[in-house]
Protein backbone atom coordinates (compact mmCIF):
# COMPACT_ATOMS: atom_id res chain seq x y z
CA UNK A 1 0.00 0.00 0.00
CA UNK A 2 2.90 2.39 0.56
CA UNK A 3 4.41 1.79 -2.23
CA UNK A 4 1.36 2.60 -4.34
CA UNK A 5 0.59 5.48 -2.16
CA UNK A 6 4.12 6.95 -3.26
CA UNK A 7 3.53 5.86 -6.85
CA UNK A 8 -0.05 7.70 -6.80
CA UNK A 9 1.44 11.09 -5.17
CA UNK A 10 4.49 10.94 -7.72
CA UNK A 11 1.94 10.49 -10.67
CA UNK A 12 0.30 13.98 -9.38
CA UNK A 13 3.15 15.98 -8.93
CA UNK A 14 4.20 15.65 -12.30
CA UNK A 15 0.46 15.92 -13.65
CA UNK A 16 0.94 19.69 -11.84
CA UNK A 17 4.24 20.34 -13.14
CA UNK A 18 3.41 19.49 -17.02
CA UNK A 19 -0.25 21.24 -16.32
CA UNK A 20 1.46 24.21 -15.22
CA UNK A 21 4.81 24.24 -17.53
CA UNK A 22 3.68 26.67 -20.64
CA UNK A 23 6.85 27.96 -21.92
CA UNK A 24 7.95 31.54 -23.89
CA UNK A 25 8.38 31.53 -27.66
CA UNK A 26 10.75 33.73 -29.77
CA UNK A 27 9.08 34.12 -32.97
CA UNK A 28 11.04 35.46 -36.01
CA UNK A 29 10.28 37.69 -39.44
CA UNK A 30 13.10 37.56 -42.12
CA UNK A 31 13.33 39.70 -45.05
CA UNK A 32 15.72 40.86 -47.67
CA UNK A 33 16.27 43.40 -50.13
CA UNK A 34 15.37 43.32 -53.32
CA UNK A 35 16.09 45.27 -56.64
CA UNK A 36 12.96 47.22 -55.96
CA UNK A 37 13.33 47.59 -52.23
CA UNK A 38 17.22 47.38 -51.47
CA UNK A 39 18.02 50.37 -50.12
CA UNK A 40 20.07 51.13 -46.75
CA UNK A 41 21.56 54.58 -45.10
CA UNK A 42 23.45 55.07 -42.94
CA UNK A 43 25.17 58.42 -41.65
CA UNK A 44 25.26 60.86 -38.13
CA UNK A 45 21.59 61.20 -39.01
CA UNK A 46 20.82 57.68 -38.43
CA UNK A 47 19.72 54.33 -39.96
CA UNK A 48 17.56 53.96 -42.06
CA UNK A 49 16.53 50.71 -44.22
CA UNK A 50 13.95 49.69 -46.88
CA UNK A 51 10.95 49.01 -47.04
CA UNK A 52 12.84 45.67 -47.49
CA UNK A 53 10.59 42.49 -48.35
CA UNK A 54 9.26 40.66 -45.82
CA UNK A 55 9.54 36.92 -46.51
CA UNK A 56 8.50 35.05 -43.67
CA UNK A 57 7.69 34.16 -39.59
CA UNK A 58 8.98 31.20 -37.17
CA UNK A 59 9.29 30.49 -34.13
CA UNK A 60 11.08 27.90 -31.77
CA UNK A 61 8.77 26.04 -30.10
CA UNK A 62 6.98 24.79 -32.72
CA UNK A 63 9.61 25.71 -35.72
CA UNK A 64 6.90 26.13 -37.89
CA UNK A 65 7.59 28.45 -40.79
CA UNK A 66 4.74 30.45 -43.00
CA UNK A 67 5.68 32.19 -45.77
CA UNK A 68 4.15 35.79 -45.38
CA UNK A 69 4.18 38.74 -47.83
CA UNK A 70 4.78 41.87 -46.64
CA UNK A 71 7.40 45.06 -46.14
CA UNK A 72 10.16 45.93 -42.95
CA UNK A 73 11.28 48.98 -42.44
CA UNK A 74 14.29 49.74 -39.88
CA UNK A 75 15.66 53.34 -38.75
CA UNK A 76 17.19 54.49 -35.31
CA UNK A 77 17.89 58.24 -34.42
CA UNK A 78 21.18 59.79 -34.41
CA UNK A 79 24.50 58.65 -34.37
CA UNK A 80 26.27 58.69 -30.69
CA UNK A 81 29.57 57.92 -32.31
CA UNK A 82 30.63 57.90 -36.49
CA UNK A 83 33.84 56.94 -37.41
CA UNK A 84 34.90 56.08 -41.48
CA UNK A 85 38.97 55.38 -41.60
CA UNK A 86 40.49 52.62 -42.71
CA UNK A 87 38.14 51.17 -45.15
CA UNK A 88 35.78 50.98 -41.85
CA UNK A 89 32.78 52.26 -40.98
CA UNK A 90 32.00 51.50 -37.34
CA UNK A 91 28.84 53.89 -36.22
CA UNK A 92 26.76 53.56 -32.65
CA UNK A 93 22.89 54.82 -32.93
CA UNK A 94 20.69 56.22 -30.59
CA UNK A 95 16.85 55.99 -30.10
CA UNK A 96 14.63 58.09 -32.74
CA UNK A 97 11.27 59.16 -32.50
CA UNK A 98 8.18 57.46 -33.57
CA UNK A 99 8.02 53.46 -34.60
CA UNK A 100 11.21 52.42 -35.72
CA UNK A 101 10.22 49.08 -36.58
CA UNK A 102 7.62 48.11 -38.89
CA UNK A 103 6.69 44.80 -40.24
CA UNK A 104 3.59 45.27 -42.69
CA UNK A 105 1.50 42.31 -44.60
CA UNK A 106 -2.15 42.23 -45.79
CA UNK A 107 -2.19 39.09 -44.21
CA UNK A 108 -2.53 40.72 -40.74
CA UNK A 109 -5.92 40.63 -39.98
CA UNK A 110 -7.58 41.45 -37.22
CA UNK A 111 -6.15 43.15 -33.78
CA UNK A 112 -6.17 47.16 -33.53
CA UNK A 113 -3.89 47.90 -36.64
CA UNK A 114 -5.09 45.55 -39.33
CA UNK A 115 -2.60 45.03 -42.12
CA UNK A 116 0.47 45.58 -39.17
CA UNK A 117 2.42 42.79 -37.86
CA UNK A 118 5.10 44.36 -35.47
CA UNK A 119 5.38 47.67 -34.77
CA UNK A 120 8.17 48.76 -32.10
CA UNK A 121 9.91 52.25 -30.87
CA UNK A 122 13.27 53.08 -29.36
CA UNK A 123 15.34 51.19 -31.20
CA UNK A 124 18.38 51.56 -28.64
CA UNK A 125 22.09 50.46 -28.40
CA UNK A 126 22.39 49.99 -32.70
CA UNK A 127 25.81 49.19 -34.13
CA UNK A 128 26.98 49.30 -37.45
CA UNK A 129 30.19 48.05 -38.79
CA UNK A 130 30.76 48.03 -42.23
CA UNK A 131 33.61 47.74 -45.19
CA UNK A 132 34.18 50.15 -48.51
CA UNK A 133 32.74 48.33 -51.51
CA UNK A 134 31.85 45.32 -49.20
CA UNK A 135 29.67 44.74 -46.55
CA UNK A 136 28.73 45.51 -43.19
CA UNK A 137 26.11 44.55 -40.77
CA UNK A 138 23.68 46.18 -37.60
CA UNK A 139 22.06 45.22 -34.68
CA UNK A 140 19.72 46.63 -32.22
CA UNK A 141 16.94 46.03 -29.24
CA UNK A 142 13.98 47.85 -29.70
CA UNK A 143 10.71 48.05 -27.89
CA UNK A 144 7.92 45.83 -28.52
CA UNK A 145 4.85 47.76 -28.86
CA UNK A 146 2.00 46.20 -31.48
CA UNK A 147 2.01 42.38 -32.61
CA UNK A 148 -0.60 41.15 -34.52
CA UNK A 149 -3.21 38.79 -32.77
CA UNK A 150 -2.85 37.19 -36.11
CA UNK A 151 0.79 36.10 -35.96
CA UNK A 152 1.04 34.67 -32.87
CA UNK A 153 -1.69 32.38 -33.17
CA UNK A 154 -0.38 31.25 -36.21
CA UNK A 155 1.76 29.10 -33.54
CA UNK A 156 -0.68 28.82 -30.53
CA UNK A 157 0.83 31.65 -28.57
CA UNK A 158 -1.69 34.21 -26.36
CA UNK A 159 -1.05 37.66 -27.99
CA UNK A 160 1.29 38.73 -25.04
CA UNK A 161 5.06 39.15 -25.57
CA UNK A 162 8.38 40.80 -23.75
CA UNK A 163 9.17 44.29 -23.69
CA UNK A 164 12.24 44.24 -25.61
CA UNK A 165 12.68 42.81 -29.21
CA UNK A 166 16.12 42.92 -31.27
CA UNK A 167 16.01 43.61 -34.91
CA UNK A 168 19.48 42.94 -37.23
CA UNK A 169 20.13 42.97 -40.95
CA UNK A 170 23.11 43.19 -43.26
CA UNK A 171 24.80 45.04 -46.13
CA UNK A 172 26.53 45.04 -49.63
CA UNK A 173 28.28 47.16 -51.61
CA UNK A 174 29.11 49.73 -49.16
CA UNK A 175 29.68 53.22 -50.85
CA UNK A 176 31.17 55.27 -48.17
CA UNK A 177 34.59 57.08 -47.92
CA UNK A 178 37.51 57.71 -45.32
CA UNK A 179 36.09 60.23 -43.53
CA UNK A 180 32.64 60.60 -45.11
CA UNK A 181 29.70 60.53 -43.12
CA UNK A 182 27.23 58.71 -45.32
CA UNK A 183 26.98 55.39 -46.56
CA UNK A 184 24.99 53.71 -48.15
CA UNK A 185 24.42 50.37 -49.60
CA UNK A 186 22.05 47.69 -50.42
CA UNK A 187 19.84 45.20 -48.30
CA UNK A 188 21.17 41.91 -47.82
CA UNK A 189 19.15 39.77 -45.17
CA UNK A 190 17.61 40.49 -41.81
CA UNK A 191 15.63 39.39 -39.04
CA UNK A 192 13.52 40.72 -36.35
CA UNK A 193 12.52 38.97 -33.33
CA UNK A 194 10.64 38.96 -30.12
CA UNK A 195 9.38 36.74 -27.44
CA UNK A 196 5.95 35.94 -26.56
CA UNK A 197 5.34 36.15 -22.69
CA UNK A 198 5.09 32.34 -20.85
CA UNK A 199 1.39 32.19 -19.44
CA UNK A 200 0.27 29.42 -16.59
CA UNK A 201 -2.23 27.07 -17.57
CA UNK A 202 -5.04 26.41 -14.52
CA UNK A 203 -3.70 24.04 -11.74
CA UNK A 204 -6.28 21.16 -10.90
CA UNK A 205 -7.45 22.46 -7.57
CA UNK A 206 -7.35 20.21 -4.69
CA UNK A 207 -10.25 18.34 -4.31
CA UNK A 208 -9.96 17.64 -7.92
CA UNK A 209 -6.24 16.08 -7.43
CA UNK A 210 -7.80 13.91 -4.62
CA UNK A 211 -10.67 12.56 -6.66
CA UNK A 212 -8.37 11.59 -8.92
CA UNK A 213 -6.08 10.17 -6.52
CA UNK A 214 -8.75 8.35 -4.82
CA UNK A 215 -9.66 6.82 -8.73
CA UNK A 216 -6.01 5.69 -9.00
CA UNK A 217 -6.10 3.94 -5.72
CA UNK A 218 -9.14 2.07 -6.49
CA UNK A 219 -7.66 1.12 -9.55
CA UNK A 220 -4.72 -0.23 -7.90
CA UNK A 221 -6.76 -2.19 -5.37
CA UNK A 222 -8.67 -3.93 -8.17
CA UNK A 223 -5.55 -4.78 -9.88
CA UNK A 224 -3.96 -6.71 -7.26
CA UNK A 225 -7.66 -8.75 -6.43
CA UNK A 226 -7.28 -9.67 -9.77
CA UNK A 227 -3.81 -10.72 -9.23
CA UNK A 228 -4.46 -12.48 -5.98
CA UNK A 229 -7.74 -14.40 -7.37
Amino acid sequence: MGRRLLAVAAFLVMLVTFSSAVYADGISFTFVGTQATASATVNQAGVSVGPAALLSVSDTNTNNIFIVPGNVSISTGAASSYVAAGGVLTAQYTPGPGEEVVILSPDCVGGTISGTCLEGSVNNNGAYVGFANSTGSFQAVFQVDYVSPWITSLFGDSNTWAASGSDSFTTGNNTFTDGGSTDSATVGQGGVTFQTTPQTAPVPEPATLILMGTGLLGLAGVRRRKLLA
